[in-house]
C-alpha cells in the first residue's frame, strides 16, 4: 500500500515490524487513506474508537510512518 510512497531501505524496515502497525495520524490524512470523512473520524474520536485500518496509501501517510515507525527502528 505504501509501496509507490516509501524508498526500499523503509519498505524492508516496515518488513520488519509486526503487522498490524500502529500510528497516530492527523485525522484529514487518516480518513483520506480510510475511505471516509473527517467527520465521521470525529464522531467516533468523540466515542474513543477512532481507530480506523488504511485502504490506501499517500505521500502524506508515508510520512507519518516515516517519522513514527521507520525512525524508531534505526535508533
Amino acid at each position: 500500500m505504501l509501496n509507490n510512497f516509501l524508498n526500499d531501505t523503509q519498505i524492508a524496515a516496515l518488513n520488519n515490524v509486526s503487522v498490524p502497525i500502529t500510528v497516530q495520524a492527523p485525522i484529514s490524512v487518516a480518513a483520506n487513506v480510510c475511505g471516509t470523512t473527517v467527520n465521521a473520524l470525529a464522531a467516533l474520536r468523540k466515542t474513543g474508537d477512532a481507530a480506523c485500518t488504511a485502504k490506501s496509501g499517500s505521500a502524506a501517510l508515508a510520512s507519518v510512518v516515516d517519522r513514527q515507525l521507520l525512525k524508531q527502528n534505526k535508533q
